[in-house]
């Protein structure tokens, strides 16, 4: 371990104990908390301490209890600004790149030439599909005004292949966290 993180752990660390403290001594100031009894006493005053403990350890790690993604999905420059826009609620993407997408799993989204987070989100549900039969209903959800646009945006990034079969994500943009 580096002097830096040994500094920064004991510097927790002191702040942590600092709080159970203050939590011990509100203890003791408090004698209503006596009259419960000793094994009251220790079980309560152990859970606050414990709460404390914890909050303080997510305070300082910047972690949150929420889900952590499980990777990131490279977005054409198009899909990520109707990502932002909260356009598009649908991604039309490669099979193989949406293996791991299950339902509720978490993801990073980022543009497929940069690295910095675009949003953060949540799978809804996959489904494939041949871009022929996808519908105009799906075409509004990828953020497209109209199919011929949609044809147009595929041929930009390759040939348009009416028999190539996409995967259609479902997704949500997790506010908080993009």
């Amino acid at each position: 371990m580096s002097e830096r993180s040994i500094a920064g752990l004991a510097l927790r660390g002191a702040v942590l104990f600092g709080m159970s403290v203050v939590l011990v001594l509100g203890f003791w100031y408090h004698q209503t908390f006596y009259q419960l009894g000793l094994y009251s006493l220790l079980l309560l005053g152990g859970l606050a301490t414990l709460a404390m403990l914890v909050a303080g350890h997510l305070a300082f790690s910047g972690r949150s209890l929420r889900k952590r993604p499980i990777g990131t999905l490279g977005l054409t420059l198009e899909e990520g600004q109707q990502v932002q826009l909260r356009s598009a609620t649908l991604l039309a993407l490669p099979c193989q790149a949406t293996r791991d997408l299950k339902p509720g799993a978490i993801v990073d989204a980022k543009y497929s030439h940069g690295s910095s987070i675009i949003a953060r989100l949540e799978i809804r549900n996959n489904y494939r599909k041949l871009l022929s039969d996808i519908s105009e209903e799906e075409v509004h959800a990828l953020g497209y005004p109209s199919a011929d646009k949609f044809k147009a945006a595929i041929g930009a990034h390759g040939k348009w292949n009416p028999d190539d079969i996409v995967t259609l994500t479902r997704f949500r943009v997790v506010e908080d966290d993009a």
